[in-house]
């Protein structure tokens, strides 16, 4: 077994201040002192967790923390969303879009689908709609977890299919994730809100 005493201390220390005579026993300047303590305290900021993966020396509470600009930049998509859908601009609202195997949908207590249904449903849907009368979030939410978002919202929706006009108040979930093109929807789930709420 090597013996770490003499030669390698001052390089594992990253001083060359520390003496250690015949017996043992050390000497340290005092800012050595201060750096050898320093190294001392290293293993409790940088410990491993039982994988063996080392975390962060201080990580965000993702929880509590709020991320002001970041909800800002969210209220814009879903402002944007709300206008690409009042002047029918489908290929914009589907932009707002991650699209990729990941990508869940639920829709009116119907099974999960995915992207290629989803898309599917919004081009049908919104494209399909002879105007599009009314269409607000009410009551927005948005909760930001670092690279991930939750956005809760009532839509208040009145269109025209045809001759027939519909009027109904949702409940929408949507998550988005950070990307380099901006914040994009990955989850979205949509159902009826309840007449008495």
């Amino acid at each position: 077994m090597k013996d770490w005493r003499r030669a390698d201390l001052p390089v594992l220390l990253g001083c060359e201040t520390i003496r250690i005579d015949d017996e043992g026993e050390s000497e340290m300047s005092g800012k050595s002192f201060g750096v050898f303590v320093s190294f001392l305290a290293l293993p409790a900021l940088y410990s491993c967790n039982d994988s063996g993966e080392r975390p962060q020396a201080v990580q965000d509470d993702l929880i509590n923390t709020e991320y002001p600009e970041d909800v800002a930049e969210i209220e814009a998509v879903l402002a944007d969303i709300q206008l690409t859908i009042r002047e029918g601009d489908i290929d914009r609202l589907i932009s707002h879009h991650a699209y990729s195997p990941k990508f869940s949908d639920f829709q009116d207590g119907g099974m999960r689908t995915g992207a290629t249904e989803n898309e599917r449903n919004e081009r049908e849907f919104f494209g399909g709609a002879s105007s599009i009368e009314k269409f607000e979030y009410a009551d927005p939410k948005i909760s930001v977890y670092g690279d991930v978002a939750v956005a809760t919202v009532h839509p208040d929706v009145e269109m025209t299919f045809g001759d027939q006009a519909i009027a109904a108040r949702r409940q929408l979930t949507l998550v988005f994730a950070r990307t380099e093109g901006g914040w994009k929807i990955v989850h979205e789930h949509n159902s009826p809100l309840n007449s008495e709420a």
